[in-house]
C-alpha cells in the first residue's frame, strides 16, 4: 500500500513539475522573443535608414548567456561586439543608406567609443550617411569620448540648452591610509617595481611620483589620439579643438559658433532632418528590426572566439565561480575544447581585464600557450583594459591587437596585508593562536609578517617578477633588458604598447577577427564559421537535462526550435544561437 502511494505521489508531482517546466521554458522563450522585436521599427526597404542607440545602457564585449536571469540582464546592458557587427553588416547593405547614431549618454569608454567609431568610419568611406544625435555632450559629467565618436558622423545635432562638456581626460582615485591610520589598521605591502601602483591607495594618501608621472604619460598619449581624430572629424586643426577643450563645457550657442555642433534640434526633428536629404520615403530601422542581407556560404574552417570580461579570480571553482564563463578552469576548458575540434583553423580571444590573481593568470596564460603549441593561432584582442594579468596571458599568442585607447602593460606584480589585531582590540576583541610550523600563522589579518615570512613574502615576489618579465621576454621576442625597460608596473597606452613592441596592431575586436579569417582561409566571398567556446550554463539546459528526450522533442516542437543545446556557436553574425 505504502508503494502505491509513493508511486502516485511521486507520479503527480513528477506530472506537476513536468508541467511547471514547460510553462516556464514557452514563458522564458515568447518573453525572448518578444524583447526581440520592435513595434516602432519601420519594415526594412531598398531606401532606409539604420537606427541605433548608444551610451544609455552600460557596454560589455559580449553578453554570454549564464543563468536565465542573466538572459533578462542583457536587455539592460550592450552588447559592443554586436553593435559593431551590425555596422559592419549595413555598411555591405545596399539597402541601408545612412545611420542614425543617438548618443543619450556616456556609459563608455574611449576604448568602446573607438572601436564603433572605426566601424563608423568605414560606413562613411563606402558613401554613406551619419546623423548623430545627443541631448548633451556630458550632462554634468565628462562627454570627451562620446563627442569622439559623435565626431564621425556627417551631422552632429544636440538639443537645445544642452552643452558639450569635451573637457579632456582625468583619472582620480580613492586613499585608505589616513582612514585605516584612525582605526589603528596597518598594511604591509610590497611592489615590484615602482610603477605598480595598485597598493597605494593603502599605504599612502596620494599617488607616488613615480606612478603620477607614468599615468600623466598614459592619459596623455590617449587624449592626444581623441583630440587629433576628434579635430580632423569635425574639419578643425588639433590646435583649435585642444583650446576648445581646454575652455570647455560649452553652452549651446557657443558649441554652435565653433562649430562643435551643426544644428541644434530636438530629438524628433532629426527624422525631419534626414528625409530632407534623403526623401520622404526613407524607412527608418531600428537594432532589433534590422535583419542583414547574407546570400554568402559559410566557410568550412571555424574560427573559435573565447572572451574574458572580469578580474581573474583564484583558479580552482567555488560557488562564486562554478558556472562562471570567465574563471580560469573555465577558460582552460574552452580552449580545450577548441583544440579538440579540427575544423577551427584560429583563435581570437579577446581580453578585457585590470588584472588579478597570479594562479588563475597563470592557468589562463598555459590554456593560450598550449593551444599556439599546437599549431593552432590565438590572436588576441584587447578591450579597454588588458593589463597585468591580462598582459601576462596574452604574451604567448600569435599577434596582439589593441585600440590606441586601450590600457595595457602594468607588467609588475605586488601585495598587501592588513593587520586588524590593535583595531580589534580598541573594540575588546582579542586574538590567541595555537601554531605547528614556523610560518604557519604568516597570512592571519591579527599580526605582522615576522622577518622570516616577510623574506619569504620578498622572495616569492622576486621569483614571479622574474618569471613575469621572462615570459613577455620569450613571448615578445623582447631582450630581456628591454622588457625590465617597459615593465615594472608601467601603464601603457595601445599606441605606446605598439611603439614598444608589447602589441603587433592597433585594432579592435573585428581587426583580430580579420587576421584569424585571412590564417583560417576565409575567402571574402564567405561568411566566417565562428564558434564561441566559453563555457555557459544558460539556465535552459540544466532545465532540460531533467526531462526525457521525448519530453525535450515535444517542447521544442511547441516552441519551433531547431537548435541544440549543448553547445553554444554564432551564425554569420556573432549572436549567440540557443
Amino acid at each position: 500500500m505504502l508503494k502505491f502511494i509513493r508511486r502516485a505521489l511521486g507520479l503527480i508531482f513528477s506530472t506537476i513539475g513536468f508541467v511547471v517546466v514547460v510553462v516556464l521554458i514557452i514563458g522564458y522563450m515568447k518573453f525572448v522573443r518578444t524583447a526581440q522585436m520592435d513595434p516602432d521599427s519601420d519594415p526594412i526597404t531598398d531606401h532606409s535608414v539604420l537606427q541605433l542607440e548608444v551610451g544609455g545602457l552600460p557596454i560589455k564585449d559580449f553578453n554570454l548567456p549564464t543563468s536565465i536571469l542573466s538572459q533578462l540582464q542583457k536587455y539592460r546592458t550592450q552588447s559592443l561586439v554586436e553593435i559593431v557587427e551590425l555596422v559592419n553588416e549595413a555598411t555591405i547593405d545596399p539597402r541601408i543608406k545612412a545611420i542614425s547614431l543617438s548618443i543619450i549618454g556616456t556609459a563608455m569608454s574611449a576604448a568602446q567609443a573607438e572601436e564603433l567609431r572605426t566601424a563608423l568610419e568605414d560606413f562613411r568611406k563606402a558613401g554613406k550617411k551619419i546623423y548623430a544625435f545627443a541631448y548633451a555632450f556630458g550632462d554634468g559629467s565628462n562627454g570627451t569620448s562620446s563627442y569622439y565618436l559623435a565626431s564621425i558622423a556627417d551631422k552632429v545635432y544636440m538639443q537645445p540648452h544642452g552643452a558639450v562638456s569635451v573637457i579632456g581626460a582625468s583619472l582620480e582615485s580613492f586613499f585608505l591610509k589616513n582612514l585605516l591610520d584612525e582605526f589603528d589598521i596597518t598594511v604591509q605591502a610590497a611592489r615590484r617595481n615602482e610603477q605598480k601602483g595598485v597598493i597605494d591607495k593603502f599605504t599612502r594618501a596620494d599617488f607616488t611620483p613615480e606612478v603620477k608621472e607614468n599615468l600623466y604619460s598614459v592619459i596623455s598619449s590617449i587624449l592626444s589620439h581623441i583630440q587629433e581624430t576628434t579635430a580632423k572629424g569635425r574639419g578643425l586643426d588639433k590646435e583649435t579643438y585642444v583650446t576648445l577643450m581646454n575652455t570647455a563645457p560649452h553652452p549651446d550657442q557657443q558649441a554652435l559658433q565653433v562649430k562643435l555642433l551643426d544644428e541644434l534640434i530636438y530629438r524628433d526633428q532629426v527624422r525631419d532632418k534626414i528625409k530632407v536629404e534623403l526623401g520622404d520615403k526613407v524607412a527608418f530601422v531600428t537594432e532589433k528590426g534590422y535583419s542583414p542581407q547574407n546570400k554568402r556560404p559559410q566557410s568550412k574552417n571555424k574560427i573559435g572566439i573565447i572572451f574574458l570580461e572580469s578580474e581573474v579570480p583564484p583558479s580552482g571553482s567555488t560557488a562564486l565561480n562554478l558556472n562562471d564563463p570567465y574563471a580560469p578552469e573555465s577558460l582552460d576548458k574552452s580552449f580545450e575544447m577548441a583544440t579538440r575540434d579540427p575544423e577551427v583553423k584560429a583563435i581570437v580571444f579577446r581580453v578585457n581585464t585590470p588584472g588579478g590573481a597570479v594562479s588563475g593568470a597563470e592557468t589562463i596564460y598555459r590554456a593560450v600557450k598550449r593551444t599556439v603549441d599546437k599549431g593552432i593561432p590565438v590572436i588576441i584582442s584587447m578591450g579597454s583594459v588588458a593589463a597585468s594579468a591580462g598582459y601576462y596571458m596574452a604574451a604567448p599568442a600569435t599577434k596582439i591587437y589593441a585600440n590606441a585607447t586601450t590600457l595595457t602593460g602594468s607588467i609588475g606584480i605586488a601585495m598587501a596585508k592588513p593587520n586588524i589585531g590593535k583595531a580589534t582590540e580598541n573594540y575588546g576583541i582579542t586574538w590567541d593562536r595555537v601554531q605547528i610550523g614556523t610560518n604557519a600563522g604568516m597570512w592571519s589579518m591579527t599580526q605582522d609578517f615576522n622577518e622570516a615570512a616577510w623574506k619569504k613574502v620578498q622572495e616569492s615576489l622576486d621569483d614571479f617578477y622574474t618569471n613575469f618579465t621572462q615570459t613577455v621576454a620569450e613571448g615578445r621576442k623582447l631582450p630581456l633588458e628591454k622588457v625590465k625597460s617597459i615593465a615594472g608596473g608601467q601603464v601603457w597606452s595601445g599606441i605606446q604598447a605598439k611603439e614598444n613592441g608589447l602589441v603587433d596592431e592597433i585594432g579592435g575586436f573585428f581587426s583580430a577577427l580579420n587576421e584569424a579569417k585571412k590564417i583560417a582561409n576565409v575567402a571574402n566571398t564567405e561568411d566566417p564559421n565562428i564558434v564561441i567556446f566559453n563555457r555557459v550554463n544558460v539556465g535552459l539546459p540544466l532545465l532540460f537535462s531533467l526531462l526525457s528526450e521525448e519530453s525535450i522533442a515535444m517542447i521544442k516542437q511547441a516552441i519551433g526550435m531547431k537548435t541544440e543545446f549543448n553547445h553554444v556557436t554564432a551564425t554569420n553574425r556573432v549572436r549567440l544561437v540557443m
